[in-house]
């Protein structure tokens, strides 16, 4: 009996130490499979930043780029109409103009003046804002919307080694893309007409501008968007990557509204939408 049971042992302790080595054996391979696949992403990242890297970049802007994006915008492609065109024209400027020199009041101007809009905290921005040093009331009004946009712009704008807010330094201007769009949605803006790829999107965040669409029609009317790509150089990162731009067409006010910006990780220069 006693043998039986010192075999019963023997057997329950080389079955224990099989399954324990398996179960090793197994863990090692899997730190071994996530070794090699996140090598070869950093190797795939590397490949895109050098190509990114190697293009030519002017410090020759605003003008220059604002000048590629409207030449790109005259395309039989996008059928704006003439009016349009002149619309674009100092809302590009302008936008081109704040990311080189970004300063909150300068955000506001181009999110509120002449435009038809209501503000709703979005969710995302909430969270923030209960982070924040100053408490915001929960129930937001139109009056509300510029000291939770400062707010939001202090706590979440990233500085650079100086301190100072981060900004574009340059810009590939022969490499600018412009196409039309059905929808807004950030999927479409980096992944449609004017896709330059991505390593990992850093989209802006969104405080909760909500812009009226046109009297009888629909925000997300055909063709009242214009998204735009370029690849860019910051304050914040050695290496270069793609800016992409929406805009969409108020009809009411006769004007564009910005509506996101969607940059690489690899610019490190994440942005309020």
């Amino acid at each position: 009996m006693k043998t039986l049971r010192f075999h019963c042992l023997l057997l329950g302790t080389l079955v224990l130490l099989v399954a324990s080595a398996r179960i090793a054996f197994r863990s090692h391979y899997a730190e071994e499979r996530h070794g090699i696949a996140a090598a070869a992403q950093r190797q795939k990242v590397e490949q895109i930043a050098r190509f990114w890297n190697s293009l030519g970049y002017s410090e020759d802007l605003p003008e220059a780029l604002a000048d590629a994006v409207l030449l790109a915008a005259q395309h039989p492609s996008t059928a704006l109409s003439a009016f349009q065109q002149e619309a674009l024209a100092p809302r590009v400027l302008e936008i081109v103009e704040f990311l080189l020199d970004p300063h909150f009041e300068r955000y506001y101007r181009i999110k509120t003046e002449g435009l038809s809009w209501i503000f709703q905290l979005s969710d995302r921005a909430r969270s923030l804002l209960q982070e924040a040093p100053l408490a915001v009331p929960p129930d937001f009004n139109v009056e509300d919307a510029k000291l939770a946009c400062e707010l939001l712009w202090e706590h979440f704008w990233p500085t650079d080694s100086s301190g100072l807010p981060a900004r574009m330094v340059a810009a590939c201007v022969t490499n600018v893309t412009v196409a039309v769009a059905h929808t807004n949605s950030v999927r479409a803006l980096i992944s449609g007409n004017v896709s330059k790829g991505l390593t990992v999107g850093a989209a802006g965040l969104d405080p909760g501008f909500v812009y009226l669409p046109e009297q009888g029609g629909s925000a997300e009317k055909p063709d009242s968007h214009l998204h735009v790509s370029f690849f860019a150089r910051s304050t914040t990162s050695t290496n270069a990557g793609p800016v992409y731009l929406s805009l969409y067409w108020s009809e009411p006010d006769h004007n564009w509204v910005l509506t996101h910006i969607v940059t690489d990780l690899l610019l490190n220069f994440m942005v309020l939408n």
